[in-house]
């Protein structure tokens, strides 16, 4: 985005020189804001995934919250299920396939923390 500054500045000093019409500026200007318009939006989406990251590989990731320090207990009572299970799915076969509450949030984390016996 500094290149893109420098090269808008080094544009209209060029030009002041030159005396240029007017309509030579306007459309360079339109075409540099939408040039930073453009770096603007990718420049968000960078820091929107930064951080999701961020949020991932830290206390305040929806997956941990939800889940650290919980005791399993002998039997899941409903108040269990609503709270922890997302979806269950049965197919003709009776296999069954459960998915997780903040199950996306897991899958952020490396594969070796959630190992059993990992280090808390």
């Amino acid at each position: 985005m500094n290149a893109l500054y420098l090269e808008r500045m080094d544009f209209y000093r060029e030009h002041e020189i030159q005396d240029d019409d007017a309509l030579t500026f306007i459309e360079a200007e339109q075409g540099y804001q939408k040039r930073f318009s453009e770096c603007e939006a990718q420049f968000k989406i960078v820091m929107d995934e930064a951080e999701t990251i961020r949020k991932a590989f830290s206390t305040a990731n929806p997956w941990v919250r939800l889940y650290k320090g919980i005791e399993m207990p002998d039997i899941l009572e409903h108040e269990h299920i609503a709270k922890w299970i997302g979806i269950v799915l049965v197919d003709k076969d009776n296999n069954i396939e459960v998915t997780l509450k903040e199950e996306d949030w897991m899958n952020r984390l490396p594969e070796e923390w959630l190992q059993e016996g990992a280090r808390e």
